[in-house]
């Protein structure tokens, strides 16, 4: 009967790293939105879950944002990356998305609901209108720019 419970427990640990293989697969899902408007939708997404594959929207030299202040910050991948490794609360969304496309550059327009709070404290809903500019490279968008303005 002991050889039954070992086996039992070998093929339950099986099965439970298959789940998490399938799980950790399915969270890293890097597919580049193909229009820039859910490339904004997908950006704020990603960013609210900590997950990685939001550094497919940033160049390798990063790119500039102005904040709700005037304050102008670059933004690269150790940005986000440190931002991910704090214990903040992140959580963004974009309303009211529009884009217009020229060739390889496009200009999103909406509004940004939350924010980054600190642990504990309640969640940011702060809304802001946003203008994001962004271009086709690599086989996918990436954000060359981000102008914040507040919402009264």
């Amino acid at each position: 009967m002991h050889w039954m419970t070992s086996i039992f427990a070998r093929l339950l640990a099986a099965a439970a790293i298959l789940v998490g293989l399938a799980v950790t697969a399915s969270a890293t899902d890097c597919t580049n939105a193909h229009e820039p408007a859910a490339a904004t939708v997908d950006l704020y997404a990603k960013m609210s879950a900590r997950n990685a594959c939001v550094l497919q929207y940033v160049p390798a030299d990063g790119f500039d944002e102005i904040d709700t202040q005037g304050a102008r910050h670059h933004l690269n991948g150790d940005a986000f990356r440190g931002l991910f490794a704090s214990p903040a609360h992140i959580a963004f969304h974009a309303e009211e998305v529009q884009a217009s496309t020229f060739g390889n550059t496009a200009v999103v327009t909406g509004v940004r609901v939350g924010g980054v709070t600190a642990p504990g404290a309640a969640p940011a809903n702060a809304r802001a209108l946003f203008t994001l500019v962004w271009v086709s490279a690599d086989g996918g968008w990436q954000l060359r720019h981000a102008h914040l303005s507040p919402l009264p």
